[in-house]
């Protein structure tokens, strides 16, 4: 439990310094950094129910991201990649591709190959449930509908 707190918020200063990097303004620093703890939280959650699926994980982490930057878009009338963005870059599979290119270096092909095959899985799960989420209507978000029907966000 208390490895998990430590976890969160690492996540969440990760994506606090990644943050101001990005350039985000100063008024959103926090709500970044808590989006970063609770895509964290989705991932250890998940990884912990489905008994260590780290690509599991990754997807709900995703999809967790997506929510809260389409949400956070709409209540605080900012772009929604200002959220999604930092969010995501816990999940990013770095470590994995750092992996498999010191395996091809040091010519140990199938472990690079393994490494490598990971982290483009980890890589294709988060763009899949950015592009579900994204494309879901606004009104699930927050958005409001005009008098014709049309969505604005």
């Amino acid at each position: 439990m208390i490895r998990a707190f430590i976890e969160i918020l690492a996540a969440f200063a990760g994506t606090l310094a990644f943050s101001t990097v990005f350039n985000t303004p100063r008024t959103q620093l926090l709500v970044c950094g808590t989006v970063g703890g609770l895509v964290w939280s989705g991932y250890l959650l998940v990884c912990h129910l489905s008994g260590g699926s780290a690509l599991a994980g990754v997807f709900t982490g995703a999809i967790v991201a997506t929510c809260c930057a389409r949400v956070l878009a709409f209540r605080r009338k900012m772009p929604a990649t200002l959220f999604l963005v930092p969010g995501l870059i816990c999940l990013v599979p770095g470590a994995g591709i750092y992996r498999a290119m010191y395996g091809i270096i040091e010519n140990n092909l199938g472990f690079a190959a393994d490494q490598g095959i990971h982290a483009m899985k980890a890589a294709g799960l988060i763009a899949i449930a950015v592009a579900i989420v994204m494309a879901m209507p606004g009104a699930l978000f927050g958005g409001r509908k005009s008098a014709k029907g049309v969505q604005k966000s």
